[in-house]
């Protein structure tokens, strides 16, 4: 339907990557089994589970959990890359809010 939202799935095979201008306007994302997407995953949901083990954030609103056997926390599986992505940006600029007060407290105090 013309100017109408829908949801459609499917896979498109290109001859080569399509730039993020191109996803964007085309509305597309990557899907999460392609590699460089799989493994941009992988070390974001190590870096957001510490953080939410570390703020002791309730199960219920966790987006990982930690594997014993493998030792690595693993993605929760209705986690969307997106939200994955999201709360990832959210951990990197507290961790970057928390060095910038530090080195601050490192420097002394503005003279």
């Amino acid at each position: 339907m013309q100017g109408e939202a829908f949801r459609a799935w499917g896979e498109i095979i290109y001859s080569h990557p399509l730039t993020e201008e191109e996803m964007w306007q085309y509305e597309l994302k990557p899907s999460r089994q392609n590699a460089d997407i799989r493994e941009r995953m992988e070390l974001q949901t190590q870096a957001v589970g510490k953080w939410e083990k570390a703020k002791r954030i309730p199960e219920s609103k966790r987006l990982t959990w930690y594997y014993n056997d493998f030792g690595c926390y693993v993605l929760k599986e209705f986690v969307t890359p997106e939200q994955l992505s999201e709360r990832a940006q959210i951990v990197e600029r507290k961790k970057a809010a928390h060095q910038k007060k530090v080195q601050k407290k490192k420097d002394g105090p503005d003279r």
